[in-house]
């Protein structure tokens, strides 16, 4: 009585959509500036500190790990003073430098979406 529903088109039908190399090159590309950015402004942060003159390094560094960063600011405790300035880097350096991870990862997935809803828009006009 009921009719089994046909499978959903496999991305197989798409032409090149197996190729691994090229599937999500513009997302590697995406991914590598922004983690290539995050270290440059994560490095001023690092020298601005050690100087003792926060300024637009440190600022750079939690936008560029937004919105993780702001959650972790308004939920985490303020850090001790007498804490060695070397705990104190790691305690505000480590989790900055995920949360860019986790941001390229996303990245890379939303171009590589992108990019295959691209390309099965080409193959359909065809």
């Amino acid at each position: 009585m009921t009719e089994a529903a046909s499978p959903p088109p496999s991305d197989s039908a798409t032409p090149g959509a197996n190729d691994a190399a090229g599937a999500s090159r513009w997302g590697r590309r995406a991914s590598n500036a922004y983690l290539v950015v995050c270290a440059l402004a994560l490095t001023a942060m690092l020298v601005e500190t050690v100087l003792g003159h926060p300024g637009t390094g440190s600022m750079f560094a939690a936008i560029l790990a937004a919105p993780w960063s702001m959650l972790m600011a308004g939920l985490a405790p303020p850090l001790p003073r007498d804490w060695p300035l070397a705990a104190g880097l790691a305690v505000r350096m480590v989790p900055l430098a995920l949360f860019m991870l986790l941001n390229a990862a996303i990245v890379r997935g939303i171009a590589a979406r992108s990019e295959r809803d691209l390309q099965g828009a080409r193959g359909r006009r065809s």
